[in-house]
């Protein structure tokens, strides 16, 4: 009679035991959601319709330029990136193939948030075929584009206002979605 009581008290203890764990879990798990949004708050990025903020940039070959996106009266897209970033890497080739296609279409410049060096090696390693440009403060350029994932895909209008922001790889839904937008707009005039 003393083991089956003894038993008894095991598996209790055990289910208790589960019951606290499964509680502490919960509890953690609440709690790592709230410090991870204290840490990394969404920020919201920019919103079709919005001017583009004036860029203040070096080009890789040390040239100091302020960018003024309404002075030339053609579309843009540009490419955040930094050069450790693996998602980076692998959507270098869809931006390459973006400017191979749209090239004649869209004005691409990259915007690296790296220093020159990392990213003249970058550029030729990865054979960019369009301009990069450096900001020259890359916290007031992240703080005035809303950019807090890299790579950022940003497509500015001839009017110089953002049309579409996308964040993290492009999808192929995404690039068809960039070339129906284009089609439409050429076939308008």
């Amino acid at each position: 009679m003393t083991k089956s009581l003894g038993a008894k008290g095991m598996a209790g203890f055990l289910y208790l035991s589960l019951a606290v764990l499964a509680g502490l879990v919960v509890f953690l798990s609440v709690e790592n959601r709230s410090l991870e949004a204290q840490l990394y708050p969404e920020v919201p990025g920019l919103e079709a319709g919005e001017a583009a903020p004036v860029i203040s940039a070096v080009t890789l070959e040390g040239e100091v330029k302020n960018f003024h996106w309404t002075e030339v009266s053609r579309e843009r897209l540009l490419l955040v990136f930094t050069t450790t970033c693996s998602v980076c890497q692998k959507n270098q080739g869809v931006w390459r193939t973006l400017f191979e296609e749209l090239g004649p279409e869209l004005e691409f410049w990259g915007i690296s948030l790296d220093l020159v060096e990392p990213t003249v090696v970058y550029r030729e390693v990865n054979g960019l075929p369009f301009p990069i440009l450096l900001p020259k403060d890359r916290q007031i350029f992240a703080d005035a584009y809303k950019v807090s994932v890299v790579p950022t895909t940003i497509h500015i209008g001839s009017d110089g206002r953002i049309r579409r922001v996308w964040s993290g790889a492009l999808s192929q839904d995404q690039v068809a979605e960039l070339k129906a937008d284009l089609a439409t707009r050429t076939a308008r005039g």
